[in-house]
């Protein structure tokens, strides 16, 4: 067992997990039609989303931060580079895929 953790990370992206779950839950009950809601548009969902993709990266980037001492730039370097390009796949398949809703640049 880990006893360096950080309690308060680990509960932000906890957290942030639930409510992606919600989200994606909310949105599969959208598209089978159980729910006719607007989550493109509508403030709410507008504004949850950005919270739910604030919380992963400023868990990512304090993560990342806490790190640096222990990583070198190389290792750093390498794991944007992974991000970058998976993220670039994901991009690149949804839009040949679903031009009209294509994931643009996807969060990993």
């Amino acid at each position: 067992m880990q006893t360096n953790r950080i309690q308060s990370l680990d509960l932000l992206r906890g957290f942030a997990i639930l409510l992606m779950i919600i989200y994606h839950f909310t949105f599969d009950l959208n598209y089978f039609g159980f729910l006719h809601l607007n989550l493109n548009y509508d403030t709410f969902w507008k504004t949850f989303r950005y919270i739910i993709v604030w919380m992963f990266l400023f868990s990512f980037a304090y993560s990342l931060g806490i790190t640096t001492y222990k990583l070198s730039y190389t290792k750093i370097l390498k794991r944007i580079i992974i991000l970058l390009a998976s993220s670039s796949i994901i991009t690149i398949s949804t839009y040949f895929i679903f031009p009209n809703t294509w994931i643009y640049f996807g969060i990993l």
